[in-house]
């Protein structure tokens, strides 16, 4: 069985391991059924070599319902080797992708502490989208008065083994990090993380802000953001340069593919329209410190449906003074 996995590992593809397996004249295993009837094992095809190299049980766990429990049989197969097959000839169904049970020992158990009152932080989750989001909360929570924010679990986690992979190695088990580890601790307000290991070493760096959809970086007030109005102006900029350079064919392509609507991609558009003077003035707005920016999208489109530059600049110039925006 080992030397099955170390084939798999080494040929990348189900075909070619197929292939060495049937030069040697493995087979599957000869068993008895229920009523006495000997069932003689035979040569491997693609099919039988696929479900025994997706088969959990070869790396000490057991499936029921989609959900991995630790088997009482100990691994035949380093679960690492397993996990690296299967990633490598994507083999692994719905099935096979199911979650540990949650009676398993994580990784940092009981390690996470929060940086604003100390307290044990605990795994929860959200649902958005059909997909689980894991997050670290603090236990006490508003209910005591803590402001600690939560904080994604793969995000933390993810960081902190990169920290520890020169003391503890790229893939230590859960009993290596509670053994290593004393504390983790998470202050969200500085997104700092502190490492305080048994021995007395101590490490502290700050996570980044992770650059995806739904996540909202926090500017300081010194820095600010730039206002949406100016980013949509660049947008609508190079959108325009690349229909007329043929990079794209229409608006309607370019819609489908940011995956927005034909009418939000108009109203982006139209930005264009407006004049040259206009368009200066809002791409270099001043960063809005904090609260809402005042100028927004909506306020231009009346502005971009007039014709004669002039009075655009004119209705732009009541609307950029102060205490005027529209509601």
């Amino acid at each position: 069985m080992r030397e099955i996995f170390q084939i798999a590992d080494a040929s990348g593809t189900l075909a070619k391991t197929l292939e060495e397996v049937t030069s040697r004249g493995w087979k599957n295993k000869s068993w008895v059924t229920r009523a006495g009837r000997k069932r003689i094992g035979e040569l491997f095809c693609r099919s039988s070599l696929s479900a025994l190299l997706r088969n959990v049980l070869y790396k000490g766990l057991v499936s029921h319902k989609g959900t991995l429990y630790p088997g009482e049989q100990s691994p035949i197969v380093e679960p690492a080797l397993w996990e690296r097959v299967n990633a490598q000839l994507a083999l692994r169904s719905a099935s096979q992708r199911g979650t540990l049970h949650g009676k398993q020992q994580r990784l940092f158990d009981g390690l996470v502490r929060c940086g604003e009152c100390g307290a044990a932080m605990a795994r929860s989750h959200t649902k958005r989208h059909g997909r689980r989001h894991d997050y670290y909360v603090c236990r006490t929570g508003k209910a005591r008065g803590c402001s600690q924010r939560s904080v994604c679990c793969a995000d933390l986690e993810q960081s902190i083994a990169e920290q520890l992979a020169a003391t503890l190695g790229t893939a230590p088990s859960a009993m290596r990090m509670q053994q290593a580890v004393e504390r983790i601790g998470w202050t969200a307000s500085k997104r700092e993380v502190l490492i305080e290991l048994r021995d007395g070493t101590r490490l502290n760096y700050f996570l980044p802000t992770p650059n995806r959809p739904g996540v909202r970086r926090n500017e300081t007030a010194a820095e600010g953001r730039i206002p949406r109005v100016s980013r949509l102006l660049a947008l609508a900029i190079k959108l325009e340069q690349m229909v007329r350079e043929g990079v794209a064919s229409s608006y309607a392509n370019l819609a489908a593919a940011g995956q927005v609507s034909g009418a939000r991609m108009s109203q982006i558009v139209a930005l264009t329209n407006l004049a040259p003077a206009i368009q200066e003035q809002l791409l270099f707005l001043p960063h809005t410190i904090s609260g809402v920016d005042r100028i927004v999208e909506k306020d231009l489109r009346a502005i971009a449906g007039v014709v004669d530059w002039q009075q655009q600049i004119t209705l732009f110039r009541n609307l950029a003074e102060p205490g005027s925006r529209s509601q």
